[in-house]
């Protein structure tokens, strides 16, 4: 049943030599350039004309190497009977060194790509419904009108009234894209909405948003971050405002009692007076909450001051010794607190009450600030 031509005899044809009567032998087959017949011994015979330049075959046409054969002896096989041709090497178009069972060195247009077993993915790089391009991921559910689709596309966004970006997944009876089949839309101004056709901002989510995994964080423009949400509890014990200090930044430390720069409009310094009128406030050592003035431009030189709350600070007894519920003023040790006692130089100086206690020396209580 086997149909061989040489490439010899194909050129003449192509070539139109008509005119001479030369013989192509091969096996057991003859080829006429002028007309002849292909025949073997079961009778099954193959006509050809070089009017038309036609083969004309039941069978099909085979090409083989007479160096080595291949595929049951045959190279390339162009079967008549169902149009279709085989080869055991590879395909090219627009290039002589395909490295692929097919390559094309050019554009191709397809109405699709199909998975060669139906009951597995297919990937079709087509058109949707609505003319638009897309790349479509299906898996055939084995009911001809039911798809589990996944795709890729443009589509028209009917809400905004453009051609947006599309990705989706869903099952249905064909692998058309709307507004409600994509799970993230890309709309030309280059906002992504999740379960929302209509962005209003870089990324807007319309439903829950979940971080997890070690040191995962939101990070604000300004650098800071937020790994835990805000349930009205704080992580620490007191409201401090961010604010700029007089000197170096390292000469400060957590505890310092700071009071009003009366050089430097805006600043605060270690307190360096017993009973300083300008008192405002304690270097908070892990505040809940800080806020900060919105009129100042931020600086380096920033820290935060507690002014409501709980908070570590730094004391002396060079007023006596301390004990909780005395009033807190500053001293004349530097950044340093001690205990009230002269009620004439109390009003507007007394920063606290002391919650623990200090017999002697130096030390760091807490105290609740309560500025009076």
């Amino acid at each position: 049943m086997k149909r061989l031509l040489v490439v010899g005899a194909a050129l003449a044809m192509s070539l139109g030599y008509a005119q001479a009567q030369t013989t192509y032998n091969a096996d057991s087959y003859n080829l006429s350039s002028s007309g002849g017949n292909f025949t073997n011994g079961n009778g099954d015979s193959a006509s050809f004309t070089t009017v038309n330049s036609e083969i004309n075959s039941w069978w099909g046409l085979g090409i083989k190497s007479s160096c080595c054969n291949s595929y049951s002896g045959y190279g390339i096989v162009f079967d008549a009977r169902t149009g279709s041709m085989f080869t055991q090497g590879n395909i090219g178009v627009g290039t002589a060194t395909p490295i692929e069972k097919l390559e094309v060195n050019g554009n191709v247009k397809a109405g699709g790509l199909i998975a060669s077993d139906p009951n597995y993915p297919a990937i079709r790089a087509s058109l949707n419904g609505s003319s638009l391009p897309s790349l479509n991921f299906t898996r055939w559910t084995g009911t001809a009108s039911i798809q589990h689709n996944a795709f890729v596309g443009q589509f028209i966004n009917s809400s905004l009234g453009e051609y947006d970006l599309g990705i989706g997944t869903g099952v249905s009876s064909s692998g058309n894209q709307s507004a409600t089949s994509n799970a993230i839309i890309v709309t030309l101004a280059g906002n992504v909405g999740i379960g929302t056709p209509v962005p209003a901002a870089n990324l807007d989510v319309q439903g829950n948003i979940k971080l997890s995994g070690g040191g995962a964080h939101l990070v604000f423009p300004d650098g800071s971050t937020q790994s835990v949400p805000w349930n009205g509890t704080t992580c620490g014990g007191d409201y401090a405002e961010s604010v700029d200090i007089v000197g170096d930044r390292k000469s400060y430390e957590p505890g310092d009692v700071l009071v009003i720069d009366a050089k430097i409009e805006g600043s605060f310094v270690k307190s360096t007076e017993p009973y300083s009128t300008a008192v405002m406030g304690i270097y908070s050592t892990k505040p809940g909450l800080t806020g900060r003035r919105q009129l100042t431009a931020k600086s380096e030189e920033e820290i935060p001051m507690a002014m409501i709350g709980i908070v570590p600070t730094k004391v002396t007894t060079e007023n006596g010794p301390i004990k909780p519920g005395d009033l807190l003023v500053t001293s004349s040790t530097p950044g340093y607190a001690m205990k009230g006692t002269d009620k004439s130089k109390m009003m507007g100086a007394v920063i606290g009450k002391a919650m623990g206690h200090l017999d002697s020396g130096k030390g760091v209580i807490e105290a609740g600030v309560t500025l009076q």
